[in-house]
């Protein structure tokens, strides 16, 4: 019995250790990648981005504040700056550091959101040929972002706040929006900025109140119990589109749209705000 009991309290003494050192080399990753973030040499700074995202996914409870951390990081170069499309459109794309924290965030550890975290927070950003195809954007701030020479294909916007962003001249084939608050975005023509691509996009559910989708094409989009209350269709391709939503308060239809045939289908629950409800905290 007492070699039992020994054995024990030694097995606890050891783990205890082991958990100790542990959280030292965890304490010791993250001081280092921070110290490295500040570097004069690119190299070092994206070094320090992904030792961040491999420690946020090797230490589930410091993947908040390394979520954060990176958040911050982004915004610091890129956003928010509410500097309009003309001069946005010729900024220089983000250094490699930032394109690589963008990645992380969204390749790497928005994959692993769970209900009730904080949403990133994009907004005012202004996204000059950066390359996100599949990129996990759900429940994130993206209200008055800039799109330019972007690539979002197949990226999953479900949930996301987008009021008056401008995503233009930018690929969102494939991309999709259920859910997703698009209150006064723009995606089509604009003076001489061109539309961005969208076919097969999805807008669920989603509000696309007073938006503009002008010279879009949308061929085979699913807009099923969208809202589009005043959006702007003038000259979009809808070939085979499903509208099975409201259009009584949509404007410049094509005329192979048929406002009838869409009217039947119901409002969705809460169409002034319609939060997925995993991005509710």
């Amino acid at each position: 019995m007492i070699s039992g009991v020994t054995v024990a309290v030694n097995y606890q003494a050891t783990a205890k250790a082991h958990n100790l050192t542990t959280q030292a080399q965890l304490i010791t990753r993250y001081n280092s990648a921070v110290e490295q973030l500040g570097s004069a040499s690119p190299a070092s700074r994206t070094g320090a981005v992904y030792a961040l995202g491999r420690l946020a996914l090797d230490s589930p409870y410091d993947r908040t504040v390394i979520v954060e951390l990176l958040n911050n990081y982004v915004l610091s170069s890129i956003g928010p700056r509410a500097i309009g499309y003309e001069a946005c459109a010729k900024a220089h794309p983000p250094p490699v550091e930032i394109n690589a924290a963008l990645k992380v965030l969204l390749n790497t550890l928005q994959p692993k959101r769970m209900s009730g975290d904080k949403p990133l927070d994009l907004s005012g950003s202004c996204l000059v040929e950066v390359e996100l195809p599949g990129a996990d954007l759900r429940c994130v701030i993206f209200d008055n972002v800039i799109t330019h020479g972007a690539s979002f294909e197949r990226a999953n916007f479900t949930g996301a706040n987008m009021q008056q962003a401008e995503l233009m001249e930018s690929s969102f084939d494939g991309a999709n929006f259920t859910q997703a608050d698009l209150t006064e975005a723009k995606f089509g023509v604009s003076g001489d900025i061109a539309s961005s691509e969208m076919a097969r996009t999805v807008f669920r559910e989603a509000d696309l109140t007073k938006a503009e989708l002008v010279e879009v094409d949308l061929s085979d989009a699913d807009f099923t119990l969208a809202v589009l209350n005043g959006t702007n269709l003038s000259k979009s391709k809808f070939a085979g589109a499903i509208m099975a939503t409201h259009l009584d308060k949509a404007v410049n239809l094509p005329p192979n749209i048929d406002r009838s045939v869409a009217l039947p289908a119901p409002l969705p629950p809460s169409a002034s705000s319609p939060s997925a409800p995993e991005c509710r905290e």
